[in-house]
């Protein structure tokens, strides 16, 4: 995981690259990779039972937060560097996550499958104990 990214770099790549920036993105795209597990499974849920009016949206609302990361990849990469970059697409992931669960959260309300008292119960069963 994370914690031992620098131990990787240096016993793979040598000391050249464990004194670079190259363990702290290892590190940071480490901890990317479950946002991007829990947007793919979100998104794709999305993309399969929403209408055409509800993709429409979802594909608004897409190319907002993408110029919105566009800015903010440019500030943190600029200031952080490619770990910056990294922690902005965590960012980004996350946003487009919660998007999608709140059309999941309507969806299986709607359709009757989760009760007003149990919106977030799916979210809560699918994560781990």
């Amino acid at each position: 995981g994370p914690p031992f990214a620098p131990a990787f770099i240096g016993v793979v790549y040598g000391a050249k690259w464990e004194n670079s920036a190259a363990p702290v993105s290892l590190a940071a795209y480490l901890a990317y990779v479950p946002f991007m597990a829990a947007n793919g499974i979100t998104e794709a849920f999305l993309n399969a039972t929403a209408d055409a009016a509800a993709v429409r949206r979802h594909a608004a609302f897409t190319l907002v937060l993408s110029v919105v990361y566009l800015g903010a990849a440019f500030l943190a990469g600029s200031r952080l560097g490619p770990p910056g970059i990294v922690i902005a697409n965590c960012i980004n992931m996350f946003f487009r996550s919660l998007y999608n669960s709140l059309f999941i959260t309507a969806y299986l309300h709607r359709t009757g499958i989760s009760s007003p008292s149990s919106r977030w119960s799916w979210l809560l069963r699918a994560l781990p104990n």
